[in-house]
């Protein structure tokens, strides 16, 4: 599992830094004002001054390893970053393999 979790850790950070500064000034807005699933949000005022770094541990430590990558996805979708969106599940079936993203939307996730 803890394998799973680092390369989960790499995903995310790769798909951040992918990403031009004016855009991930706009996930993390919308990170902060998102309730997903239920768990609530992160709070604003770790978000603000948060890095790359920062905010891919705070999306694993708040909803944990798996879920952290759906609302990444969830979060490029809504400001308008599908092609990134897209990227990350496709690095997420390459990594993990198939049956980490087929079982999901079976689960409704």
């Amino acid at each position: 599992m803890g394998n799973q979790s680092s390369r989960i850790s790499n995903l995310l950070l790769q798909a951040l830094d992918d990403l031009l500064q004016e855009d991930f000034r706009r996930f993390k807005d919308e990170l902060s004002h998102s309730d997903f699933r239920g768990k609530g949000r992160i709070p604003r005022g770790r978000l603000e001054n948060a890095d790359r770094i920062d905010t891919k541990n705070f999306l694993m430590d708040f909803y944990g390893a798996d879920a952290a990558v759906d609302v990444t996805i969830e979060v490029f979708t809504r400001v308008n970053l599908r092609d990134a969106a897209a990227r990350l599940r496709e690095e997420r079936q390459k990594a993990l393999g198939p049956d980490q993203t087929h079982g999901r939307r079976a689960a409704g996730m």
